[in-house]
């Protein structure tokens, strides 16, 4: 890499990590923030390798699933926008579904739409994949959605959105999952 741009990617990161921290502080309990910002700087210091491991799982996604984003009626399911659709692994759907609707829902419930996910997804897709490594997956997957989706609606000053709920359950899907990816 040239000297000027590991500048500009050095400057970027620590940009990053400072938005980052100003938002994620909210809803942890008090004194957990520290170890979490530490995992998600970790985390973005370390996201080439990251993207690099998890290749072997992707797939076409919609990268936007949200309720707001899914029609139902009484005998359909509808997802539309569609123009944020890329390939990466399944789970970045999953963990941003939850991440939305996780309010409403107890962590018992939140554990089982998780296993039944990963039962019927790896079942279809013929894959093993074992709790562990599947665990970091999703960790991989909540760190993603923090770093490219709770910073840039945090700058963008959605007001559609509720991004202080949605940092809450991201934060407290860390809690049930666990902060750390584990090597």
């Amino acid at each position: 890499e040239r000297i000027e741009e590991r500048g500009i990617k050095k400057g970027i990161e620590q940009g990053m990590e400072r938005g980052i921290e100003k938002g994620i502080e909210q809803g942890i309990e008090e004194g957990q923030e520290k170890e979490r910002i530490k995992n998600i700087n970790n985390f973005i210091r370390n996201i080439d390798k990251y993207y690099s491991k998890y290749l072997y799982h992707r797939t076409f996604t919609h990268n936007d699933l949200d309720m707001r984003n899914i029609f139902v009626n009484e005998n359909d399911i509808f997802i539309y926008d569609w123009e944020l659709a890329c390939f990466q692994n399944p789970e970045h759907d999953l963990i941003e579904f939850i991440i939305g609707i996780m309010h409403d829902y107890s962590d018992d419930d939140i554990k089982h739409i998780i296993r039944y996910y990963k039962e019927n997804l790896l079942k279809r897709i013929n894959l093993k994949i074992d709790d562990e490594e599947y665990k970091n997956i999703l960790i991989f997957n909540i760190y993603e959605f923090i770093v490219n989706k709770l910073s840039l609606l945090r700058l963008a000053g959605k007001n559609v959105i509720n991004t202080n709920e949605l940092i809450r359950n991201t934060n407290k899907l860390l809690d049930i999952l666990g902060d750390k990816i584990y090597e």
